[in-house]
Parts: C-alpha cells; sequence; structure tokens
C-alpha cells in the first residue's frame, strides 16, 4: 500500500554559506582596479603600436619578454581575482578583467603565433578567465528565497536593475537606448559571423611571416588540441541527455490519438485508458496502490482566461469520475475589472460540483501571486500545478499518485511532470482564430525535450515544467513560487532541488495537452518571455553550486547545459570567443598550404614533409588531405554526427506524428525558420534580462469551441445564478520580518469559496 506523504521524514535543509567576506575590502579593491588600470595602459600602447606598423603591412612581433610579463600578469591576476574576487562587491569589474584579457591576447596573437609554447599558455588563460569570470559571478552572496512570498504589489524592495547594474538602467531608460546597447551587445556575442568574417580577411601571407614554415605543422597540432578541449563540455553535455532519450524510447508507450485529439481532448496512452480497463505494468502496480487525494490548481487571469475557463472546468469534472481516488479544483483567479459573469458561473457550478472551489485574489497582480494563495489553501497530498489552457486525463494522475506516494519511501518523488502534446489544430498550425506563420513549426520545436531537462533525468531532478506538473504538497509548501522571476516553474524546482533536495521526474508516460498561442504576436510575447525565463535561470546557479544535494558532476552538468543553450551573456564569454578567433590564422595558413591550392599548384609540393592520404581536383583548384587536416575534419564531422544522431534519436521519442515529418523538418526547415525567430526573442529577452524591464505578459489563450469534444464532457454550462457578494478586504499590508526581502506577512483579497 502506499505510505502516507503527510508521514514522510522531514526535509532537511541542504544549502552550504555562500563565500566568506574578504577581511581586507579595500585592499582587495585597490589592488584590483590597479590591475584594471595597468591592463588598459597596455592595450592602449599595443593599439598603438598596431596604428603605427599598420601601414607597413607586416605582422606586429612584441618583444618576448613583454609577451612572458603579460602571460605572469595573467597567472598572478587570475589567481587573485579567484581567491578574492566576490561579484557582490566588484560586479562588472571582473566583466573588464575579462574583456581585457580578451583584447589583449588578442592584441599580440601574432606575437604568440611565433612563440608555440606562449601561444598554449595564453590560449589556457583564456580558458581559465572565461571560468573565473563565470563563477565569481555564480557564487556570489544569492540569497536564498523562501516563503511566505510576499504578493508582488507589496514588494517594494523587488530590484529595478538588470544584469548590467544599476547604472545603466538610470543611463539607458528608454526602448529604444536599450534596444541598442543591446544591439552591441547581442552582435558581439554572434561568434560564428565573427569568425566567419575575422576568416575571410586574414592575409595568410602575413601571418605566415610571423608563423614560420617551422612552426606552422607544430601550431596547427596544438590548435586541434585546444579545438578538441573548446569542444569537450559540450560533447559531455549531449551525450549526457542519452541516457534519458534511450529510457524514454524503451519505457514510452504508444497512444493512437497522438497528434489527432480535439482542443479538449488529450491523448491516452492504449494501455492505460480507465474506459477499457488499464493493462500492463500499470495495471500490476495498480493491485497494490491507493490512489492519493490530488488537487488541480488553475490559476487564471480575467478576462484571459474568461473564454475558456468552464470548458476546462467541465473537463475536470469528467476526470474525477473516472479517476479511482480523492480529487478536488483548485481556481485563484485576478483581474484589474470586475467579472460578476464570472463568478455567478463559478458559484452554479460549485453548488453542482462540491469538489471545486474558486477565490478571486483582490491582491494579486501576477501569477505567482495566485498560486500561493492557492498553495496556503491546499488540503491533500498532491497537486496538479496547470495553465487554464493545459488538460491532463485521469490516467496521468494516477501514475503520479504512484510515483509520489507508491513504494518504498526512497523511491517516491516530489515532481512528477508530464509530457506536453498537442492537438490536431495546433500540428496542423491552423487554431480557431486561422492560420499563422511558425504556428505548426512551434508545435513541433515544443514537441521535443530541452537539453537542461534532458541532462536531469539521470538523476532525478528534473524540474517542474509550469503546467501539467504533480507536486507533492509538503513539498510544495516549502518553496512557493517567487513572482520576482520570469521562469517561476524552473525556479521552484530547482529552489527545492537545491535547498531540500527534492526529486524529480518527467514521465514519458504521463501526457498532458497544451494549446500553442494564436497568432504570431502572442507567439513572440509568449517565446521572449521564455527566453528571458532562460537567462534567469543563472540565478539558481549560486544555489546549485552550494547545494549539498547536487554533485559537482551534476552541477557541472546542468550549469552547462544552460550556458551551452541560451545562458552564456556577451563580454562574459569574450574570452571564449578570443581563444577560438586566434587559432584562425593558423588554420587558415594550414589549409592555404597543405589543403587548398591553385590550378597550378602541385599536390607533391602541397604534401611535402606531410602523411597525405588523398588528393583529388574540385574544379579548378588542386585538394590534398594531410593526417592532421583530417583529424581536424574528423572532430568536426564527430561532431556533425552527434548532431544527427541526437535529430534520430528525438524523433524516436519525441510524441509528434507522423515522426518522419518531425525528422524533416528539424533538418531542413527549422534552421531557416524557427533558428532566426528564435534569434529575435532571444534579443528582447537580452534586453529585458540586461536592464531588469522583463514582464510577464499573460499568454493570448486559443478560443474555445462551441462545444466541448474530450472525453466525457457534455457541452457547456447554462443558467448562472446572480452574482454573491465578496467579502470586504482591509488594504493593509504587512511588512515581512525576515532577512530576505520577499519574505513577510500578506492579507488576501476576494473569498475561499466552497458552494
Amino acid at each position: 500500500m502506499a505510505r502516507d506523504p503527510k508521514n514522510r521524514k522531514e526535509y532537511k535543509y541542504g544549502l552550504r554559506p555562500p563565500r566568506s567576506a574578504n577581511q581586507r575590502p579595500r585592499v582587495v579593491g585597490i589592488v584590483f582596479l590597479g590591475d584594471l588600470l595597468f591592463r588598459t595602459l597596455l592595450l592602449c600602447y599595443l593599439v598603438a603600436v598596431h596604428i603605427l606598423e599598420y601601414e607597413k603591412l607586416v605582422p606586429v612581433i612584441f618583444p618576448k619578454a613583454l609577451i612572458v610579463g603579460m602571460s605572469v600578469e595573467f597567472a598572478l591576476s587570475s589567481v587573485f581575482l579567484a581567491k578574492f574576487g566576490r561579484w557582490e562587491v566588484h560586479g562588472h569589474l571582473v566583466t573588464l578583467w575579462q574583456v581585457l584579457s580578451s583584447l589583449l591576447a588578442f592584441a599580440v596573437r601574432h606575437s604568440l603565433y611565433a612563440n608555440p609554447t606562449l601561444y598554449v599558455i595564453f590560449s589556457m588563460e583564456l580558458v581559465v578567465a572565461y571560468v573565473i569570470g563565470i563563477m565569481t559571478d555564480f557564487t556570489g552572496d544569492s540569497e536564498a528565497r523562501l516563503p511566505p512570498i510576499v504578493p508582488k504589489r507589496s514588494d517594494k524592495t523587488k530590484p529595478t536593475y538588470g544584469w548590467l547594474g544599476k547604472q545603466a538602467s538610470k543611463l539607458f531608460q528608454t526602448k529604444f537606448a536599450r534596444s541598442m546597447v543591446t544591439a552591441v551587445l547581442y552582435v558581439s556575442y554572434m561568434n560564428k559571423i565573427i569568425m566567419c568574417i575575422i576568416y575571410h580577411h586574414i592575409s595568410v601571407k602575413e601571418d605566415m611571416s610571423a608563423i614560420g614554415e617551422d612552426n606552422l605543422d607544430l601550431l596547427f597540432k596544438l590548435s586541434i588540441g585546444l579545438a578538441f578541449v573548446s569542444m569537450l563540455p559540450n560533447v559531455i553535455v549531449d551525450l549526457a541527455t542519452l541516457p534519458e532519450f534511450f529510457s524514454d524510447w524503451k519505457n514510452g508507450k504508444e497512444s493512437k490519438r497522438f497528434c489527432k485529439t480535439d482542443p479538449f481532448e488529450v491523448a491516452i496512452i492504449d494501455d492505460d485508458n480507465v474506459d477499457n480497463g488499464v493493462q500492463g505494468e500499470l495495471a500490476e502496480k495498480l493491485k497494490t496502490h491507493k490512489c492519493c487525494s490530488i488537487t488541480v490548481v488553475i490559476p487564471c487571469y480575467m478576462p484571459n482566461e474568461q473564454e475558456i475557463i468552464f470548458d476546462i472546468l467541465d473537463y475536470y469534472r469528467q476526470q474525477e469520475k473516472r479517476y479511482p481516488g480523492e480529487m478536488k479544483v483548485l481556481v485563484v483567479w485576478n483581474s484589474p475589472d470586475e467579472h460578476p459573469d464570472v463568478e455567478d458561473g463559478l458559484n452554479s457550478l460549485a453548488a453542482e460540483w462540491p469538489s471545486l472551489t474558486w477565490r478571486h485574489d483582490l491582491l494579486s497582480t501576477s501569477k505567482c501571486d495566485n498560486l500561493n494563495t492557492a498553495i496556503d489553501n491546499l488540503t491533500t497530498d498532491v497537486a496538479l500545478l496547470n495553465d487554464a489552457d493545459t488538460i491532463v486525463s485521469a490516467e496521468s494522475f494516477i501514475r503520479a499518485s504512484l510515483h509520489i506516494t507508491g513504494g518504498k519511501e526512497e523511491d517516491q518523488i516530489d515532481i512528477a511532470q508530464s509530457v506536453n502534446t498537442h492537438c490536431a489544430e495546433d500540428v496542423a498550425g491552423y487554431p480557431e482564430s486561422g492560420f499563422f506563420c511558425f504556428g505548426g513549426l512551434i508545435t513541433m520545436a515544443d514537441n521535443s525535450k530541452p537539453k537542461n531537462m534532458a541532462t536531469q533525468g539521470m538523476f532525478k531532478h528534473a524540474p517542474f515544467n509550469g503546467r501539467g506538473g504533480f507536486w507533492r504538497v509538503s513539498a510544495l509548501k516549502l518553496v512557493g513560487f517567487d513572482h520576482r522571476i520570469i521562469g517561476e516553474d524552473h525556479d521552484a524546482a530547482y529552489r527545492g532541488i537545491a535547498y531540500y533536495g527534492f526529486k524529480g521526474l518527467l514521465d514519458p508516460n504521463m501526457i498532458c495537452q497544451e494549446r500553442e498561442p494564436p497568432d504570431c504576436a502572442s507567439l513572440t510575447k509568449q517565446r521572449v518571455r521564455w527566453e528571458t525565463a532562460a537567462l534567469e535561470m543563472r540565478r539558481t546557479f549560486p544555489w546549485i553550486l552550494r547545494s549539498t544535494y547536487y554533485s559537482k558532476w551534476e552541477a557541472f552538468i546542468l550549469i552547462w547545459s544552460q550556458l551551452y543553450a541560451n545562458a552564456n551573456l556577451p563580454l562574459q564569454f569574450m574570452p571564449m570567443q578570443v581563444f577560438m578567433i586566434i587559432p584562425l590564422g593558423i588554420t587558415k595558413a594550414y589549409i592555404y598550404k597543405h589543403v587548398w591550392g591553385k590550378e597550378d599548384a602541385s599536390w607533391q609540393v602541397m604534401c611535402e614533409n606531410e602523411d597525405c592520404y588523398s588528393h583529388f581536383r574540385l574544379g579548378e583548384y588542386q585538394m590534398a588531405m594531410p593526417f592532421l587536416f583530417m583529424i581536424l575534419a574528423s572532430i568536426f564531422g564527430f561532431i556533425m554526427a552527434l548532431w544527427f544522431f541526437d535529430c534520430f534519436v528525438r524523433t524516436a521519442v519525441t510524441r509528434y506524428r507522423p515522426r518522419f515529418v518531425w525528422c524533416l523538418a528539424s533538418f531542413f526547415v527549422t534552421p531557416c525558420t524557427l533558428v532566426p525567430f528564435l534569434f529575435y526573442c532571444q534579443f528582447g529577452a537580452l534586453r529585458d534580462f540586461c536592464f531588469g524591464g522583463a514582464l510577464f505578459i499573460a499568454t493570448k489563450r486559443s478560443p474555445s469551441g462551441n462545444s466541448l469534444v474530450s472525453l466525457g464532457s457534455q457541452g457547456s454550462l447554462t443558467g448562472v445564478g446572480s452574482r454573491e457578494n465578496l467579502a470586504d478586504v482591509a488594504g493593509k499590508e504587512e511588512k515581512g520580518g525576515l532577512q530576505a526581502p520577499l519574505l513577510g506577512g500578506k492579507n488576501k483579497g476576494g473569498m475561499l469559496m466552497p458552494v
């Protein structure tokens, strides 16, 4: 029998204290500023020399003593900053130090070509500069965020600035000014384009005069090794997703209704269908399991959800009859306006259906406020947190009950996340509002698991995905939802995992159906918000690094999976950009000398002193295949093969149907269509993240049909009664008494209405 989750052992707080403050902060500050000043003056000198020598059309080779001195300064300043750097004190002075490291290395690149030893030393010091910079950021003193969480309108201490800091937000206040600054940052971060431009403008003749005939092969070998080092973290993350994908492929069950459902119908696993009798492994588990009590929590913003909420409630009324345990529904909504028709409808439905309760929270101005109100009123063992346009079947309720309250206590989890699927209209890209650009393509993209979630499966730390997620209520009450961050869903899960060791699972056989936005404008706003949330997940990194529940290996996998995807930032990433740019001169020189020859070139000359495995003509060019070049090509070939393999694996486990359409779109359509669209969304997200202008704009919902066509649905409500008066709400707001700025009491508006 299932254990009572209320009797589960206490959660243990597992966050280590942050790094201690410097004992002599003034001395540290003076030394650090002095080093930055020295670097700035040195950079001015190097640039001046380049300008004076420009007309000679030869690369500038600086004295070896100067380059050695620079490498020593790089090493000493790196050690100093690693030990004494504090983000909460030094902030973007650390970023400036990274930028200066990058520019100094780039300015002396030809001198590094002339000395292979110094070339390797500077390259590794650039990697160290990147790591020290981000780790200083990620190990900053980030205060834990715990309930009770002040409602958004009462939070007077919420920062009004973004990653660039207070002064930048004050200096650039208009949207145009912030967009211009963001454009500069965004362009500086477009590494692949920058590398292509630089590669095109490299003069092989000039670079060879610095490299020398004797050093070319050695430098190219070293560049191959450095290329391997730079790609290794990405490869590790890609490989870390494979156990989760293999598990999904092995354990995933089929449904004949995937991508064929109506707007208010969710696909059901064929073997799990309660109406036909549960079969297979689920039937065996149910013989010894008593399904726990579950509350469906639906936060709403009116009038955004007004058109669909009663269809959704009608759906869950039917699911209650199909679920073999206690089920309740709690609707918490807010609005700047009065909605008597909504209240009358909810009252009428609650009178017929005792399992429904609702609350109009008059103090709420955010989804997080609505969720926290709901949490305060939960009495069941488990809560399903859902968006108003997302539906989950009773079969997924059963599986969630097994995950959270079934079996041995050590095997139970705290968060059971469903997999998103979509109705036939969204798959076709033709919702009720009509066809729009990207509709079908974004549905395809949403039917694939993100890297950060795929890497967490083997650690049982999969996060909550915003909808279709079942939480153990006792765990949910420990973290709540924080309105200060756009991605409140992942944030709550990562706080729970880092603080208390929550376990999370993304079950491929737990299905929820969500709707895509009905038009391109709504989709863009949603994706900008999601991309902003991805950047804001950086605030969870300090907690992950300080948590006793994350090993160093798992912390690396998780953090790099997000940096690798879209959480690196301009300027901070510049050392790695220069690390990849400096070898371009060596690579181009080697290719032009030994691989790519003009029409009159002799392959015998090209292959002189090289182990050439093949040669051929390509149009008017003579091509040779030296062994070293084949090694470099094989590294990039492996990366490409890994990408192809990742696409094939995702095709095997996706719930999108037909699969071959998803596969073809991933290879040929998405890179040319969705990728540019997401670049635009990432630009808006970067602006909001840098300056703190992110807003949670409720996503416009696809309009409801005239009747509900889901399982067991019998139409919509009619004949609502008269409106009942709400209780008066005192306008007083209590002040928090704890250290964290978001902690404190709150008086809520509205009434909890079990009618």
